[in-house]
């Protein structure tokens, strides 16, 4: 009687010892799956946040470009103006000459004829003058080059702040836009057309980046411009351990969004805010 309660006994602390390890082992699995989706969820972060610095960077070359060509299309107005000014000033110029040798070949009884050409010629002479002031002014006035502004505003940044030069650099440009394209339409244009340029690669290189990382370019969404920063929301999937029939094996694609530093030139364009293109 006492060896059968015995083993019953033992029987029943078998059942429960497996039990409690399959108890145990359902825990282990759920703690197991909930640190998986905490990895899986910094995972997507880290890559939406990737994601969105190299678009940002990619709006900057774009931007960089733009600057160059304005700077030299400024620099070749000016230089065509110059060149303009000096070819009327040395037709001028000539014409005087030829209006002298005129007034030396004339007899000095041709009152009439000698004072009408010595109006033309004080006519040409008064135009010389002025455009000799306006061809001084226009070849001394500085170059109004945005490249040169945006270093003069680096090394201003440069003695305030404590930054990476990477961070300078681009708040150097943010500066020198926000300060100049409220009244300079060329300008405003060529950074407009720097954005729509650069779209279909911004697009591209949040493709690329979230499948280097590991994530999902199907499904990504980009934010153009949502205040005034590029914003990438994607995802990265989420595989979790199975315990039997008791915790099935399940597939989720896990959200989360990142986004670059912020281009405060942007909000001085319009038709760039607020745009979400989603990738295929």
């Amino acid at each position: 009687m006492m060896r059968k309660l015995l083993r019953n006994e033992r029987g029943n602390i078998s059942l429960f010892i497996l039990g409690l390890l399959s108890v145990m082992m359902i825990m282990f699995v759920i703690l197991l799956n909930l640190s998986k989706v905490f990895v899986v969820k910094e995972h997507a972060s880290s890559n939406a946040e990737q994601a969105s610095l190299s678009a940002t960077s990619v709006v900057y070359e774009k931007v960089e470009q733009a600057i160059e060509d304005y700077d030299n299309q400024m620099a070749s107005i000016k230089n065509k103006k110059i060149q303009d000014l000096q070819e009327k000033i040395d037709g001028w110029e000539e014409k005087i000459e030829d209006q002298e040798d005129k007034l030396d070949d004339l007899k000095d009884d041709d009152k009439d004829k000698k004072g009408k050409i010595e109006e033309k010629i004080e006519d040409l002479e008064e135009k010389i003058k002025d455009n000799e002031k306006k061809f001084s002014q226009l070849k001394n006035n500085p170059d109004s080059v945005i490249q040169k502004k945006i270093e003069k505003e680096e090394q201003k940044l440069k003695v305030k702040h404590s930054w990476s030069n990477n961070q300078i650099y681009v708040n150097a440009i943010d500066n020198v836009l926000m300060e100049e394209m409220p009244m300079n339409k060329k300008l405003n244009d060529s950074i407009a057309n720097a954005l729509n340029d650069s779209q279909q690669k911004i697009l591209q290189v949040v493709k690329q980046t979230t499948s280097e990382n590991g994530g999902n370019p199907a499904g990504t969404q980009v934010k153009l411009f949502e205040d005034n920063r590029i914003k990438v929301r994607t995802s990265t999937t989420f595989k979790s351990e199975a315990f039997g029939e008791t915790i099935p094996k399940e597939k989720k694609d896990l959200y989360d969004e990142g986004s670059g530093p912020s281009l405060d030139f942007v909000e001085y364009l319009k038709g760039w805010s607020n745009e979400t293109i989603t990738l295929e």
